[in-house]
């Protein structure tokens, strides 16, 4: 492939490989706030169900205030009584359900009238003004208290029937004492609502009665209405969802308690399940757009349980990517404009590179046929200039040499002989009865032969002066040497073993053309043999 090919190349896939990390710092971006605002939708849904359970746990407190209430528990008590002095409390209390349920809704009875407008439902209407009149709407839709017998004994209006005993919230309340019930519509007070139960007992903890009071679902919405129509309207909708999956509220447009849809029904229990908490899926209700769902379960408050609510978030991912969307276009943009560009200064520097580099191939063909004339004209002071230049003064060098083939073995022949002389001379020292060792003029040893090694040992790098038994001679023996002199001479040196010998010393430097001096050479003889010998014959001699 030509240079020019491959600049072009070069410059193109670093233009692609801005492109691939523009599309991946893209993706990673979406996917980071993807997870963002998943979870930040996630935190707000957790927040807003929290409130909503707080809320319905201030009201039980609420209506179990009223339980204990002694006007409240002395008026049930009584109840009680005077349906204790009947005959057949039953039969009584059936005839009256019966003659309650056949009344049309608008007629009341005059023993409705004596229920309604006793002095203590008289009280609890008057709770029920105040709490609608502080909040705007009706916070309680009704509160009616029962017996133990389940009759109905105090109520705020008109209840569908007047038998309480046979409903399964009446039981449960009875049982467990608390019971919250899930949003439907109550007819008796025209709202929807959840109803709470709560157990009365007298002072003894002995089960005397019921008290129902119907809490507006209004209650529970109130936060979510006020984020929806609030700071997040138009960037996000929120969804309040029952355990059945039927809506309790929306901020879009419903039909309460209508069902959620089937299809993300089926994500959102598959998140449920997983302990995850947001998805992402087309809402087909929205014409197939893509949104982002988070919600949130309910956990109750307390000892409140909660009821199995939902939350859910959507945002639309057109909208919350939208910036994702812009940024993937720039880059597009940004990217094609380098690919252009490097097209361009592709196709601008293969030139400038490719021509010198021709020139320089025509002329090392030249030179390779023999041509050692030819010479490179490139005008530039670049890498190519001097290479240029290089190439031209190989060429004038190769010109000016004349070694003729005969010279180069007659070159070779002399390096073969001293190395053999070399060789020869290495295989004497070593032969050498003499111990021999080598130092630099700093006095690191770094050459000794076998007789050395026999006499002294492996000295390393230590200076062979610290073997001198007599520290003054070795100073002598290094200045006569330093000053370019032979030095020669009997001295003590310490032997293998520490043993003490006598060594006739011939020290001498090894100098170069400059006088400056390469090593120092000591060549030791050992006459302790011959010294004791001496003694002995002086000895004698004495």
């Amino acid at each position: 492939m030509r240079i020019i090919h491959k600049l072009i190349l070069g410059f193109l896939v670093v233009a692609l490989l801005v492109g691939l990390v523009g599309y991946i710092s893209i993706e990673a971006s979406q996917k980071t706030l993807q997870k963002t605002i998943g979870e930040d939708s996630t935190l707000l849904a957790v927040e807003m169900l929290e409130h909503i359970d707080r809320s319905i746990y201030n009201r039980i407190e609420t209506v179990q205030e009223y339980c204990r209430d002694l006007i409240i528990q002395k008026v049930v008590a009584g109840s009680n009584k005077e349906f204790e002095k009947l005959d057949d409390i039953q039969a009584c209390i059936d005839q009256k359900d019966c003659e309650w349920t056949s009344m049309p809704k608008e007629e009341i009875t005059p023993f409705m009238q004596e229920l309604i407008n006793n002095e203590l439902s008289e009280k609890l209407k008057e709770k029920l003004k105040f709490y609608e009149k502080k909040y705007g709407y009706k916070v309680f839709g009704e509160i009616f208290v029962t017996n133990k017998y389940g009759a109905n004994v105090v109520q705020t209006g008109k209840t569908s029937d007047y038998y309480q005993a046979d409903e399964k919230w009446w039981q449960e309340t009875k049982r467990n004492g608390l019971y919250v019930g899930d949003v439907e519509y109550d007819e008796s007070a025209d709202v929807y609502s959840t109803d709470i139960c709560v157990r009365i007992d007298d002072g003894a903890g002995k089960f005397i009665g019921v008290i129902k009071a119907v809490l507006n679902i209004e209650e529970a919405i109130n936060a979510i209405k006020e984020k929806g129509e609030g700071e997040g309207k138009g960037v996000a909708e929120y969804k309040l969802i029952s355990k059945d999956r039927e809506i309790i509220y929306s901020t879009e447009k419903y039909e309460l308690l209508k069902p959620f849809p089937k299809e993300l029904g089926f994500y959102l229990e598959k998140d449920v399940r997983n302990h995850q908490s947001y998805f992402i899926a087309e809402d087909d209700e929205s014409g197939g757009a893509e949104y982002l769902f988070a919600h949130a379960h309910s956990k109750g408050y307390k000892d409140y349980k909660g009821l199995g609510w939902l939350l859910v978030v959507e945002c639309k991912t057109k909208e919350i990517f939208a910036p994702v969307a812009k940024l993937e276009k720039y880059i597009f943009i940004v990217s094609l404009s380098i690919a252009m560009l490097a097209i361009f200064l592709g196709l601008f520097i293969s030139r400038s590179i490719s021509n010198p580099v021709g020139k320089l191939t025509v002329a090392a063909t030249k030179i390779g046929k023999g041509n050692l004339d030819t010479r490179v004209e490139i005008d530039s002071n670049n890498e190519l200039g001097q290479l240029a230049a290089s190439f031209n003064k190989m060429a004038e060098g190769l010109q000016e040499t004349t070694t003729s083939i005969d010279s180069l073995n007659q070159e070779i022949a002399e390096r073969k002989r001293v190395d053999e002389a070399i060789r020869t001379l290495s295989l004497a020292v070593e032969a050498s009865s003499d111990a021999i060792g080598m130092s630099t003029p700093g006095g690191t040893h770094y050459y000794q032969n076998k007789a050395f090694d026999d006499l002294f040992g492996d000295v390393g790098e230590d200076p062979p002066s610290r073997l001198y038994m007599d520290k003054q001679v070795g100073r002598e023996v290094f200045d006569a040497i330093m000053a370019g002199n032979l030095w020669t001479g009997e001295v003590k040196m310490k032997g293998k073993g520490q043993a003490v010998l006598d060594i006739l010393l011939r020290a001498f430097p090894i100098k170069d053309d400059t006088g400056r001096i390469l090593a120092v050479v000591g060549v030791h003889t050992d006459i302790t043999e011959r010294k004791r010998a001496e003694e002995m014959i002086e000895v004698l001699n004495e």
